[in-house]
């Protein structure tokens, strides 16, 4: 690891304008928590042109990454303050770049110019000691991350052109019909961008691909240091910008999802991957334990999650289910069993809200259905038993419901219970003691299975020994609220002395059998009658 140089950050400091602002309006914008920090005096950038203070925030970013990686006691902020660099100065000045670049009026070179302030914020805020001197700041930190949101204004990488959020001055007004058009024309933009409005949208101007270029490099790498600094600075302070890292980044996800594999393990430089692969990690990044508060961010993030599981685009179904559609929900999918894994019990409680939101949410149609359906078992197989078993009842109880279509509820129940296997099953009654281990294996197969009921006598219950009974019965009273004083003697002679069948008298019985003779006797007498009457006279007169 290179040893910091602390000459090499003077001097680049040195190349901005730092030692040119005013105490007080520092001040003056440092209290108003950066409301003022767009108003600065023009002098301050009058001897300073606009290349010379973007090679110097160049310069700064791998100086910074040294001072990152520095493990000596060796402070940073201690080394500025002796040599008279004021720490609001710099944290004051980085503001105003950024908040000047996300102006209506702001042009190409103002807009990266902000970027590239927001980058060397981000590694700023990581060097060790940067909460304790109040480098950090939520309202930078939430003007940095809201250039994120370029992504989806200008749209993929594939196009040669975009409308923006009017990146250099209108020239002049359009008449209501041009408005009309431009309005009807960027719906993408405003369904994704809530923060789009009317006048915005009207004084949108067409980019040169080589400044949209331009742009989605500076963009993609302020997206990788926003990854570094999730992963090691801690927002458990600050966790109110921990959700609103959620809602900015979760949009990305959707973002040309053709360019990302769904590999979330991939050894390729960050700076080498797509959007989406480095969103997640921004996610994975967020639910993890140095930021706090696991389950309710994780929450958020699910939510914010959902249209992308159910197939919805601006919270709403399409006609047709695109590829690109069902590749953006089998990310989510497999992103979600990384929670499990990573976050484990703290993730669970969440997936089963989850699932059970996707379930009622789906579109009652035959491809979501199968779709979603898919999705939901392909979670449920990294979900602890127990978890599972709950999720089922869930799943029977739902099926119950009348304001669920039967088969919807049906599909939704098989998929589950198809999962589970006979083996599960079975330990499941041995766990729960319906099977001792001594029967698991008399009964086992040479492949270790429990043998099928079918190679079992039906009465085999018959042949177990009465102590092994007696010693179940002392295990039910113990677990029971049965009378200790009967005893398993008791219990098994219970019906010893029960009259099974009526007991009957002597003279009943005789009575009962000559009922029983007197219709055969009748029919005797009868048969002889009928026979005198059609037998012929031999002797007619």
């Amino acid at each position: 690891m290179n040893k910091v140089n602390k000459n090499d950050i003077f001097r680049i400091l040195g190349l901005t304008p730092l030692t040119k602002l005013s105490e007080e309006w520092v001040t003056s914008v440092f209290d108003s928590n950066f409301v003022d920090a767009e108003d600065i005096d023009e002098e301050v950038f009058q001897d300073t042109d606009h290349s010379t203070l973007v090679d110097a925030l160049k310069s700064l970013l791998p100086c910074l990454d040294l001072w990152i990686e520095n493990e000596s006691e060796e402070c940073l902020w201690v080394c500025l303050t002796e040599n008279d660099i004021s720490l609001k100065a710099i944290v004051v000045f980085l503001a105003h770049l950024i908040i000047v670049g996300h102006k209506k009026s702001a042009d190409v070179s103002q807009k990266e110019l902000g970027i590239l302030a927001g980058r060397t914020y981000c590694k700023l805020s990581q060097v060790q000691g940067s909460w304790s001197y109040f480098i950090f700041q939520l309202e930078v930190y939430q003007k940095t991350i809201d250039y994120l949101k370029q992504f989806i204004v200008l749209g993929s990488s594939k196009s040669t052109k975009r409308k923006r959020k009017s990146l250099t001055p209108a020239k002049g007004k359009r008449s209501s019909k041009s408005r009309h058009k431009q309005k009807s024309t960027d719906t993408s933009i405003e369904d994704f961008d809530g923060s789009l409005d009317a006048d915005s949208r009207d004084d949108d101007n067409e980019l040169a691909p080589q400044e949209i270029a331009s742009l989605r490099k500076n963009l993609h790498a302020l997206l990788v240091d926003v990854v570094a600094f999730l992963e090691k600075f801690s927002l458990r302070q600050a966790v109110s910008m921990a959700y609103y890292s959620v809602e900015i980044i979760t949009p990305l996800t959707r973002h040309e999802t053709e360019t990302f594999d769904g590999n979330f393990d991939s050894s390729v430089s960050r700076s080498r991957q797509s959007i989406p692969a480095l969103a997640y990690k921004c996610l994975q990044a967020l639910c993890g334990q140095h930021h706090g508060h696991v389950r309710s961010i994780i929450n958020s993030v699910f939510k914010h999650l959902m249209p992308n599981l159910v197939m919805l685009v601006d919270m709403k179904p399409v006609q047709t289910v695109t590829k690109q559609i069902t590749v953006t929900q089998d990310h989510a999918a497999n992103f979600v069993c990384i929670l499990i894994k990573q976050c484990g019990e703290k993730a669970l409680e969440n997936v089963r809200t989850l699932i059970q939101h996707m379930c009622v949410e789906v579109t009652d149609r035959a491809e979501y259905r199968t779709r979603v359906t898919q999705t939901i078992v392909g979670i449920t197989k990294e979900m602890p038993n127990e978890s599972y078993s709950k999720l089922v009842r869930w799943f029977h109880k739902l099926s119950r419901n009348t304001q669920i279509n039967i088969l919807k509820a049906i599909q939704w129940f098989y998929a589950a219970r198809k999962d589970v296997t006979p083996t599960c099953i079975q330990n499941c009654f041995r766990k729960a003691g319906f099977m001792n281990q001594a029967q698991h294996e008399m009964n086992a197969t040479p492949q270790g299975h429990v043998s099928d009921s079918s190679d079992t006598d039906e009465f085999e219950d018959d042949d177990i020994p009465l102590a092994e009974l007696a010693s179940k019965w002392n295990r039910l009273r113990v677990f029971s609220d049965i009378d200790k004083n009967i005893s398993f003697d008791d219990y098994i002679n219970a019906d010893e002395n029960v009259v099974s069948v009526e007991q009957k008298s002597d003279s009943d019985i005789i009575a009962e059998v000559q009922q029983k003779l007197k219709p055969a006797e009748t029919l005797s007498q009868s048969d002889e009658e009928s026979d005198s009457e059609t037998v012929d006279d031999p002797h007619p007169p």
